[in-house]
């Protein structure tokens, strides 16, 4: 168990998954005061864009970086659309997507973001920058599409 210590990627996701955690803790407790007055679709585009500052593809951090990007996007759907997407595996997702009434080419893009973060999750790899920044622009896409349109008063 000690030799495992001394292996310099568990201490960098160690490292990671701590640091990540006292960052959160702090962002939380600064976004509460502001949040009660924001839309699902401000709150969610205000944690992509945090995780995008965050650049933890660029710190080794990459499993991390995709786990919070995937419970952003869980947790928007849950809240847009009323039913538990966060403790649901993807296969369960899809089934949940197919019962909505929402345009077949949304219902597949809002797959393969699932799909693409669990691709890494559970893989040992690295991806291209510009493959991240396509994937920030595809959520931000989802968002605005499932998003209902304010009248403004």
């Amino acid at each position: 168990m000690v030799s495992g210590l001394r292996d310099p990627q568990n201490i960098g996701n160690l490292w990671c998954a701590v640091r990540s955690k006292k960052v959160k803790a702090r962002r939380r407790a600064r976004q509460r005061s502001m949040d009660f007055q924001k839309s699902l679709q401000e709150i969610t585009v205000d944690q992509i864009e945090l995780l995008r500052q965050d650049e933890l593809w660029r710190k080794d951090c990459l499993q991390e970086h995709f786990v919070r990007f995937s419970h952003i996007l869980r947790s928007y759907l849950t809240g847009r659309f009323g039913l538990s997407f966060l403790d649901k595996t993807t296969e369960q997702s899809k089934l949940i997507l197919a019962g909505l009434s929402i345009d077949n080419d949304l219902r597949e893009n809002i797959l393969q973001l699932l799909e693409s973060a669990d691709m890494v999750k559970f893989a040992d790899s690295s991806i291209d920058d510009r493959y991240i920044f396509v994937l920030f622009e595809e959520l931000i896409n989802v968002i605005n599409r499932t998003s209902p349109i304010l009248e403004e008063s």
